[in-house]
């Protein structure tokens, strides 16, 4: 048995999109908006459990809108001082649910010279 706050809640997916960045008068700042889609998959809610105990994981459509925030700090490397995140994971078929995904991140980014 799995709740939502359990630790063994995973999301795996393939996703792509496309990322506006916005460019400000103070060249560090770098803010973007960013739209991705795909396959992504749970194992919770969006799976079942065999006779046998095997569990079976379906694959679902993902979807996630993003906005934050990186400063450039080398030429290589920016902070991404904060990242926010809404979307969903969409069964196909019969199931018809859409679980919520939601996000807060923040990290270092390095970029390809």
């Amino acid at each position: 048995f799995v709740t939502a706050n359990a630790g063994g809640t995973r999301i795996y997916s393939v996703l792509g999109g496309v990322r506006a960045a916005i460019h400000t008068p103070l060249a560090p700042l770098k803010p973007y908006v960013q739209f991705s889609a795909g396959l992504g998959r749970s194992d919770y809610g969006l799976s079942r459990t065999t006779s046998t105990g095997q569990i079976i994981i379906y694959n679902n459509f993902q979807y996630e809108g993003l906005a934050g925030l990186d400063v450039k700090l080398l030429p290589i490397l920016d902070w991404r001082v904060a990242e926010l995140g809404y979307g969903g994971l969409n069964s196909f078929g019969s199931l018809g649910h859409n679980y919520p995904i939601k996000q807060v991140s923040m990290g270092f980014v390095f970029h390809l010279p």
